[in-house]
């Protein structure tokens, strides 16, 4: 997830705007598990990958 990087937000504000956690965004990024295809959709719509 390199758009949040484009858009200036950090983990930490991106795991606030989705509601999920700091390290849940971190183990997304970091390719320990995959998202599940809602919360796919929650990420691409709040970094505005519709």
């Amino acid at each position: 997830m390199r758009q949040e990087k484009k858009l200036g937000l950090s983990q930490r504000d991106l795991a606030q705007l989705t509601g999920k956690s700091q390290s849940w965004i971190r183990d997304i990024e970091n390719g320990r598990f995959q998202a599940k295809l809602e919360d796919q959709m929650l990420l691409r719509r709040v970094l505005g990958m519709h």
